[in-house]
């Protein structure tokens, strides 16, 4: 892709810095249990179902509400191939340790939304650090404060990897995985 304009602040996934915090711009978990909900073949059964498979088919992107977060991000990418895969991409780029707390998002699942979706099986958890093509800004920022709606989910610590609730994070398999032949 090539951008041609003027930006007033560049933000890459190299600017992550120890002490942030970990954000995003709501919580990811959708679209894989619109998939999983599509795959079953079962009709929705209510608003939240239906809910599930519309972010799945046709996400929204709120970009206004992107556009002003910019000025208060230290990095920033989207959450395509999953949340642990894409804070990989943070850490390894920005050298750092990010640290996933389940606590964090378990208190976000019961408050949202996504906690109503009657999903037979599965960790609610799992879905939202696993599902990719969520159309969620992740980024990391010194005062999360500054970005109203925003969710904390970390931090940023000295160190290297993803860690969850202080244990080294299994990457591999935890979203979409690119194969290059």
């Amino acid at each position: 892709i090539t951008a041609i304009g003027y930006c007033e602040k560049v933000i890459t996934r190299s600017g992550a810095r120890s002490g942030d915090f970990v954000v995003v711009s709501h919580l990811p978990g959708w679209s894989k249990s619109g998939l999983e909900l599509l795959r079953s073949g079962a009709k929705p059964k209510d608003e939240y179902e239906k809910q599930a498979i519309a972010h799945h088919l046709t996400p929204t992107v709120p970009y206004q509400r992107y556009k002003e977060s910019f000025g208060d991000l230290n990095c920033a990418t989207d959450i395509s191939d999953g949340l642990l895969i894409d804070v990989g991409h943070i850490a390894l780029a920005s050298e750092v340790n990010i640290d996933i707390e389940t606590d964090l998002i378990r208190s976000e699942i019961e408050n949202s939304q996504l906690a109503e979706l009657k999903l037979p099986h599965k960790d609610l958890v799992e879905y939202v650090l696993t599902s990719g093509e969520e159309h969620v800004l992740l980024g990391t920022a010194a005062d999360p404060a500054s970005l109203p709606g925003f969710i904390v989910l970390g931090r940023v610590r000295e160190g290297k990897g993803v860690t969850i609730d202080g244990t080294a994070a299994k990457l591999r398999n935890s979203g979409f995985q690119h194969r290059w032949n």
